[in-house]
């Protein structure tokens, strides 16, 4: 079954280079959602401004219902795909929404929603002593980069391709590991793992949204699930927007009495 839901998928900004490799292939793809009922307290997908029912990117967002799903249509494309099932009656609109529901609530428990101060916080606390405390899990394997949805740094190397050619590829990389930013002269202005486990939120919660308008993290939890040394980025981000609300109160300005 199906129905009509307003909005509208896979829009950019409009402010980041545009692949025209990557969004020819977008162009011919047909992108069908489902939604996430196997949250557990790693996802905090509600706090970024998504969530498990987010429809954003897609043409087409699936809900289970008994008997089947229910197909949300948001964009032509997700139209013409499903154009040939009958629309979905009120009950099964009703039973939809209320799984749509339940899983959010489960979800906005973990974490509380990361208010837009919370960019500029970690902006103006670049060198705050507490990097060196949240960062002495961090092993510096890179395992949160390698299951992160939308970590896209990148190294440029030539290789070996035969034994008279070479290749030029670009591999994925990860700034959490010591040679990312390791100059040809030895130098590295990031020498500890405390400075790279930084470089890491202050790239997805402020660099990126200050630049894009949009944080560069979906929530899913990956990261925290991956991580051998039990880095959980959902209390992290916790105590740190704790410590920057603390923070903003001693500075308000307080009232005195005549």
């Amino acid at each position: 079954m199906r129905c009509r839901r307003p909005g509208s998928g896979g829009q950019g900004n409009g402010l980041d280079y545009r692949d025209e490799l990557w969004f020819g292939r977008r162009a011919a793809s047909t992108i069908v959602s489902l939604l996430c009922t196997a949250m557990d307290s790693t996802c905090f997908c509600t706090a970024t401004g998504l969530g498990p029912d987010s429809f954003r990117g897609s043409d087409a967002l699936l809900v289970p219902v008994e008997g089947g799903y229910l197909a949300n249509v948001i964009t032509p494309k997700g139209e013409a795909l499903l154009q040939k099932y009958a629309e979905a009656d009120e009950s099964m609109k009703a039973s939809a929404e209320a799984a749509q529901g339940e899983a959010r609530q489960k979800v906005e428990k973990n974490l509380a929603a990361i208010p837009p101060e919370f960019s500029a916080w970690l902006a103006t606390n670049f060198d705050n002593p507490i990097w060196k405390t949240i960062a002495l899990r961090c092993h510096g394997c890179g395992a949160c980069a390698g299951v992160c949805p939308t970590c896209h740094c990148f190294d440029i190397v030539d290789e070996h391709d035969t034994a008279d050619e070479g290749v030029r590829r670009r591999n994925w990389d990860s700034c959490q590991t010591s040679k990312f930013t390791l100059h040809a002269s030895g130098h590295n202005p990031r020498q500890s793992q405390s400075e790279r486990f930084r470089q890491r939120i202050q790239h997805k919660f402020s660099i990126y949204p200050s630049r894009f308008a949009e944080i560069l993290c979906t929530g899913c939890g990956r990261c925290t699930r991956a991580c051998p040394g039990g880095m959980d980025l959902p209390k992290l981000l916790d105590e740190l927007m704790t410590l920057a609300k603390s923070e903003a109160k001693s500075s308000e300005p307080k009232g005195s009495s005549l």
